[in-house]
């Protein structure tokens, strides 16, 4: 065994990625590790124990529906501020953040596509932009959740389904099929 090489499975979970945190693609609860292409081969869920990793708006998007298929409604509408909210910053300065980290314009990707050649109306939250907090434009671009504003106003047939994947942090276990 060559100096300075372990080996060993005891301390698997312990390994990091050079920078001294834990690389992405390891599972926290068993230690293992995968490529990219290992994980989203499993949907992202570890072989081993079933550990469920974070999945990304547009990769559960990408999960469900055909192919090609998705088309986002209102990616251009952000989140207001309408009461100035401040705590340590600037509520404006947390979304500007979350916006650069992420890619996204809010917490949710919002939009039309097919489920086995079936169309539906999909909304899928992301943990990844501050949580999945709720924001004004999470509640009008949400036509999959009945609960929020816009679901009544949707641009398609009353007989299309809405699909609302589950969105907790790690573990997205289920989706959500609703009617009008």
């Amino acid at each position: 065994m060559a100096s300075g090489i372990d080996v060993s499975i005891e301390h698997r979970g312990d390994r990091s990625d050079g920078a001294g945190g834990k690389h992405p693609n390891t599972c926290p609860k068993c230690g293992s590790h995968y490529r990219d292409d290992e994980l989203e081969a499993n949907l992202r869920v570890c072989p081993h124990c079933g550990h469920h990793f974070s999945v990304r708006a547009r990769d559960r998007i990408a999960q469900i529906t055909d192919g090609g298929t998705f088309v986002e409604h209102d990616a251009g509408l952000r989140s207001a501020d309408p009461l100035g909210f401040f705590d340590l910053k600037a509520y404006t300065e947390r979304i500007a953040e979350a916006e650069v980290a992420t890619g996204l314009g809010d917490a949710i990707v919002a939009g039309e596509a097919a489920i086995e050649r079936r169309p539906c109306e999909l909304a899928a939250m992301d943990f990844a932009f501050m949580g999945g907090s709720m924001g004004s434009a999470v509640g009008e671009r949400s036509r999959a959740r009945p609960s929020v504003r816009r679901s009544g106003e949707c641009r398609s047939s009353a007989s299309r389904p809405r699909v609302a994947p589950g969105c907790r942090r790690g573990f997205s276990p289920s989706c959500s099929f609703l009617r009008r």
